[in-house]
């Protein structure tokens, strides 16, 4: 596919699926949420894994079986759990074919990320602290 940035043209094509991702298992919720672009990135790099969704009354008996008592997990087909969503995105990024390999423009796509994390924050906490009416307007 093709994408548009800044003017400039890119050309990408879906890359074939590193060994290390093949087979894997992506654990969330059955919401978007903080999983969705590593979903994307595993369907865009042409990956084949199983997304598991875990119902919300589940999760107090799952918790505590995740590294960092955390969503998402990425199970690996040689049984090891990665956590951290952004950690998980960089990883399926690079394995995947869709993560720069030049160091300063992975520097900028690791920037751009964190940048837009800190953003969610901030539009995630606006009514935070007000009355509901207030809260609700």
């Amino acid at each position: 596919f093709a994408l548009r940035s800044g003017g400039a043209r890119m050309q990408h094509a879906a890359a074939a699926p590193a060994s290390v991702l093949s087979g894997c298992k992506l654990s969330y919720f059955g919401i978007p949420g903080r999983a969705e672009a590593i979903r994307l990135s595993l369907a865009i790099g042409g990956v084949d894994f199983e997304d598991k969704r875990i119902p919300f009354p589940a999760w107090g008996k799952v918790k505590h079986t995740t590294p960092w008592a955390t969503a998402p997990v990425l199970e690996l087909a040689d049984g090891s759990e990665l956590a951290q969503a952004r950690s998980i995105l960089r990883f399926v990024g690079r394995h995947a074919g869709l993560y720069p390999a030049d160091p300063l423009a992975a520097q900028r796509a690791d920037e751009l990320m964190d940048a837009l994390e800190d953003l969610g924050a901030i539009v995630t906490s606006v009514g935070q602290g007000l009355p509901k009416e207030e809260q609700e307007a």
